[in-house]
Formats: C-alpha cells, structure tokens, sequence
C-alpha cells in the first residue's frame, strides 16, 4: 500500500503534482524504508557555510505520485524493482532520503583497475585513508537521463550498473561495507531497471 510507502504530511498528500513533491521532499517525513531528512545534509545549513549543495528540483516522479496514494503510478516490474532497492540489493544503505543520496563519499570500487587506483577520489583532498578511492553518492533522481555513470563514466548504461553491483563493484582494500555481492537474477536486474526509470520526473531549475 502507498500509505507504507512514504508518510507525507495528510495536507500534501491531498495535493498532487509536483508541488506536493517538492514541498514534501522538504518535510522528510516518510516511510518508505528509504530514509528521512535526518540521514542528509539539509542544502540551506550547506551553503550557510559557504558550502555549494546543488538542489536537485526534480518532483511529480511515478515514484513520488505512488508515495502519495496513487497506487497506479508502478507497474508490477517497479514495485517488484522498489522491494529489491529497499531489501536484497542494499540500496538504501546511501540511496536515501527524499533526493535519494547520503550526500556521503564511498568506495565503491569502481575507481580500482589494474590492481589499483586509478582515482584517489576524496582522499586527494582530505588525506584520511578512509577516503581513498572514495566518491559522493550521487542522486537517482532523474537517473535514466545522466548517463553515463559513475564519477568518470564509465558505466555506460543503467543496466551496467546494475551488473556492476550485483557482482560486489571491485573489491580492494577500500571497499565500502555495503558494497558485496547481490547476485541478481536476471528478471531481479530488469525490475531494478525498471524502478529507477521511474525516478524520472520534471525539473525545476535551481542550485
């Protein structure tokens, strides 16, 4: 049921489009198993201290009618998508809150190749060993449109991926805890492709 999925306020739920969206992207109340504001930078406290946070204004997503009550907006394929981003592939554990990213720096290992890093990732700047070959968790909203991925692209598309992580990304002395093997099916890739086409919506311009 919708009403399990993401617990905006009743005064937004009533509402729809992407007004309701972006107003309850704001709130953080949810229970959708993705997360709440609380598990995110908030942008306004990032840039009163000179920090830039870009402020992704994307809303009216199938994901975010569906999160409001409007049971329709995923298909079988999606919702069948959602459970396995929520539980098996461990998604949530830096895809989460309403823009749907941690806003932290992980080592995925898509920066190891030929038995090292290509890219020091964040420790370049920080020197903390825990960020080697760490990078930011980008947000999956609107991700069907910004391929290709990954911080050098080389990924080409969302399916790719998928396969990446199904596999454990590339393990290396770095590696992030979350990041293991999920082996996917093949119809479990296809449903995780499917959920996060629907994360494509309209955007508002903003930074």
């Amino acid at each position: 049921m919708a009403s399990s999925f993401l617990g905006w306020p009743r005064r937004v739920a009533r509402t729809s489009g992407s007004a309701a969206d972006f107003e309850s992207r704001r709130t953080g109340l949810d229970r959708t198993g993705i997360g709440t504001a609380d598990r995110h930078d908030d942008c306004s406290r990032k840039r009163s201290t000179g920090q830039l946070c870009s402020d992704n204004r994307s809303g009216d997503s199938r994901l975010d009618r569906y999160a409001v009550g409007r049971t329709g907006s995923l298909s079988s394929s999606k919702k069948a998508g959602l459970e396995l981003f929520r539980g098996k592939g461990g998604c949530t554990a830096c895809h989460t809150g309403p823009n749907l990213t941690d806003e932290k720096f992980h080592n995925t290992g898509v920066a190891w190749q030929n038995g090292h890093l290509a890219d020091e990732g964040r420790f370049a700047l920080s020197g903390n060993a825990r960020d080697h070959g760490a990078f930011k968790t980008p947000t999956l909203r609107d991700v069907a449109r910004t391929a290709p991925y990954m911080h050098d692209g080389s990924l080409a598309t969302l399916e790719d991926v998928i396969d990446f992580y199904s596999e454990g990304g590339r393990p290396n002395s770095y590696l992030d805890a979350e990041i293991r093997r999920r082996r996917f099916t093949p119809q479990e890739k296809r449903a995780l492709a499917a959920f996060l086409r629907s994360l494509t919506g309209k955007i508002r311009e903003g930074i």
